[in-house]
């Protein structure tokens, strides 16, 4: 049986960075974006959430694959928050984005959803190179939206290979750039 330091070790690995131990919890309780048509948000309000969606999609933008907003990533955060943050980072997460909220209305005299594409990266980019506070919600958002769109159902099996019944072990097999990568 894996140990918690070795579960974060391998999620660690599969995602290429550190991942929090809030999603490691919530890949391992089987978290997963509500995409019900009577969905309604656990944590976050309106506001938050129609910025979550627009910065998710910022920071995985549609191209010839799904984007965050065909995967419903802003779901997946704001149940991965709800079920697995604890009270602390539920309440940092909720100061940041509102800060960013804020940040993007008092520097560009609106919402982050109505800005261009200039000025939503801008935004990004500020929060990327800003303080340590600023950096820290940043990665948090961008570990976040990674997580949700690779953990989706049609991630997995439409953008990366999947084998719902697997064959035979093979420790070694040869990638072909270019070749799509597996799903777990």
């Amino acid at each position: 049986m894996m140990n918690r330091r070795e579960a974060i070790k391998r999620t660690s690995l599969l995602m290429g960075a550190a991942v929090s131990a809030t999603g490691v919890a919530a890949l391992m309780s089987g978290c997963k974006a509500d995409v019900s048509s009577d969905w309604t948000a656990a944590l976050f309000d309106d506001s938050q959430m129609k910025f979550l969606r627009a910065v998710t999609e910022r920071i995985c933008p549609k191209t010839d694959t799904p984007g965050a907003n065909d995967v419903f990533v802003e779901r997946f955060i704001d149940r991965m928050m709800a079920q697995n943050g604890t009270d602390e980072e539920r309440n940092n997460f909720t100061k940041g984005l509102q800060a960013m909220m804020d940040y993007a209305k008092t520097t560009f005299g609106g919402s982050y959803d109505g800005l261009s594409e200039e000025e939503q990266n801008k935004v990004l980019q500020t929060f990327h190179d800003g303080t340590e506070e600023q950096k820290t919600l940043f990665n948090s958002l961008r570990e976040k939206t990674f997580l949700g769109y690779f953990s989706s159902e049609k991630v997995c099996t439409e953008v990366l290979r999947y084998d719902p019944i697997p064959g035979d072990y093979q420790a070694c097999i040869d990638y072909t750039p270019g070749d799509r990568i597996w799903s777990l």
